[in-house]
């Protein structure tokens, strides 16, 4: 989990986001997360372009795309590596 990693280091502002993110996405849910769209977070995490991860599960680089917005929808979180942090903290990859 390359990006994982990387993002270890945080800083404390970063770190109160992911707190509030949390408190928003775990409202009465365990994970709202689709099977699939787990299996594209985890390749997101080890740094697969859209374009590859479609490859490698024979989906369309957009739905690839399109899977990622749901769940950046789903979490209020704007960015792919603030999504890929927030899932990592909270053992959803």
């Amino acid at each position: 989990m390359k990006i994982v990693q990387m993002l270890s280091q945080t800083s404390p502002s970063n770190e109160e986001t992911i707190t509030q993110y949390k408190h928003h996405f775990f409202k009465g849910k365990q994970n709202p997360f689709s099977k699939r769209e787990i299996e594209i977070l985890k390749l997101m995490a080890e740094g697969y372009t859209s374009k590859i991860i479609g490859q490698k599960l024979f989906i369309s680089e957009h739905t690839v795309i399109t899977h990622r917005k749901n769940m950046q929808h789903k979490t209020g979180i704007s960015n792919s590596t603030a999504l890929i942090y927030f899932c990592a903290k909270n053992n959803i990859i």
